[in-house]
């Protein structure tokens, strides 16, 4: 593997200058906690100035082993996979902090447990904002982590649940790998009733029902962008022996720009802290 991916995201959803991304994700993380081991986090995927703080309170409080899975939403929409399970093996990732390696046997344990719903697909991650926008966070908690960068492309519960046995069966007799779903919460409502929505989520998340996750957000009209990743860390943190999942962190895009309609909502959750 000798290319990289071209950030798209450097300069507007974090600096782009080395010193001043360093400094800024550092002052993020300053008032972090003792970190936890645990089998999984949720964490947001907005610009910095506006998620960072609750990126900061989910990767500063969880231990960043050799290995973070990153389960994200395709936002963009473009793939080459069919099934929707998009990893990118082919190239690394890089942020001004520099490059970071695929953990490639990961990926590809993965991939063979999987029954072909994920294949390496450069289409799917050539502009794709959510993994990219915490990298910087977890180079500065870990600076040689490897990654499998991971997108989903459906909304089902069966590729669901399929794909979180595949990531269980993967990681169970690892204990260097962190399972990172990529998500924002609920956006688009005003502030209060977003939150009000996200404290239904957070109660399918922190009960680590995944299936119940997906069900509630079309019941309830609940617009995250990353439901499924998350609800398929919550099942496959399950499936590996965690109990529960933690809230240690909530905000809103209001609280920075200083508009309490529109919002997007923020979460920063451990899932089966150990």
């Amino acid at each position: 593997m000798s290319e990289s991916r071209t950030p798209v995201v450097s300069g507007t959803h974090y600096p782009a200058l080395p010193a001043r991304l360093r400094a800024d994700v550092r002052a993020l993380l300053a008032d972090a906690p003792a970190p936890r081991r645990a089998w999984g986090v949720v964490a947001p995927h907005d610009a910095l100035r506006y998620s960072g703080r609750t990126a900061a309170d989910a990767l500063g409080a969880v231990e960043v082993p050799a290995t973070c899975l990153l389960l994200a939403p395709n936002l963009t929409g473009r793939r080459s996979m069919p099934q929707g399970g998009s990893v990118l093996t082919s190239k690394r990732y890089r942020t001004p902090l520099g490059e970071v390696e695929v953990d490639a046997e990961l990926a590809r344990a993965i991939a063979e447990r999987s029954i072909a719903l994920v294949a390496n697909d450069e289409v799917a991650h050539a502009e794709e904002e959510s993994v990219e926008a915490l990298l910087p966070l977890l180079q500065l908690r870990n600076p040689d982590v490897r990654i499998v960068p991971l997108l989903v492309s459906w909304g089902d519960w069966e590729r669901t649940a399929h794909l979180a046995r595949a990531v269980a069966d993967a990681c169970r007799d690892r204990d260097d790998v962190l399972i990172v779903a990529v998500s924002n919460m609920n956006a688009g409502a005003t502030a209060d009733a977003g939150a009000d929505l996200d404290s239904l989520a957070l109660d399918r998340i922190v009960r680590l029902d995944g299936e119940g996750l997906l069900h509630l957000v079309v019941t309830e009209g609940i617009a995250m962008s990353g439901a499924v990743p998350v609800a398929c860390a919550c099942e496959a943190v399950r499936l590996l022996g965690g109990a529960a999942g933690e809230l240690v962190g909530y905000s809103h895009s209001g609280l920075v720009s200083g508009h309490e309609g529109g919002v997007v909502g923020y979460a920063a959750v451990l899932l089966g802290a150990r």
